[in-house]
């Protein structure tokens, strides 16, 4: 009750959170419509044009980072200097889509999708990171579900978790405990296939 329909609802359609704006939010500014202790942070994301047709202000997106550690620290930290992507943060509000606040407004201009900025809503100590990440690296989106408020936790990537998980998915599949075998590579995908054993009764 109160709140404004975020664009059409059609007759005996399912309401969803993400369908509505709090009252009030229309013709506010930018200032008025962030959240009490959150921050509006405004940055070009790299792969916005793969979600620009579906992202739309009110909602929630994880944001994350693909940055590579610096060689000094890197050997501080025992770990590769190779890029790795992380999650950075998970379930964070969308204010605005370039210039537009209000989700019902935001329309897809043909070739500048990949232009339009996002504003976020962030903590503090949020902002102070994704600012850092965006001069260092890249960020990319992930479109959160209206319905999941969850947080589920996410390990960093690079070559070699992604050739561990693709040995260990192929592994578990065919069984390959205790057997030897010979890995395949074709392209970026490992396949583990087992040898004959040289014990073979006559």
């Amino acid at each position: 009750m109160g709140q404004n329909a975020s664009g059409p609802i059609a007759a005996e359609e399912q309401i969803l959170s993400s369908k509505l704006l709090p009252p009030g939010n229309i013709g506010k500014s930018l200032s008025e419509i962030t959240p009490e202790g959150k921050r509006a942070i405004t940055v070009s994301v790299e792969n916005l044009s793969s979600i620009a047709s579906l992202l739309k202000p009110g909602d929630y997106v994880d944001i994350f980072a693909l940055i590579t550690l610096p060689k000094r620290a890197a050997a501080q930290a025992t770990e590769s200097s190779a890029p790795r992507l992380i999650s950075l943060f998970q379930g964070i509000q969308v204010l605005a889509m370039g210039n537009e606040m209000v989700a019902s407004k935001y329309k897809v201009k043909e070739g500048s999708a990949a232009a339009q900025p996002v504003t976020f809503a962030l903590t503090p100590q949020e902002a102070v990171l994704l600012s850092f990440v965006q001069e260092h690296g890249k960020i990319k989106l992930a479109l959160r579900s209206s319905q999941d408020t969850g947080v589920a936790p996410v390990a960093p990537v690079d070559w070699d978790t992604l050739l561990n998980y693709l040995s260990t998915s192929q592994g578990e599949k065919i069984g390959l405990e205790g057997q030897p075998v010979v890995e395949i590579y074709r392209g970026l995908q490992k396949e583990i296939v087992p040898l004959a054993s040289s014990n073979k009764e006559k």
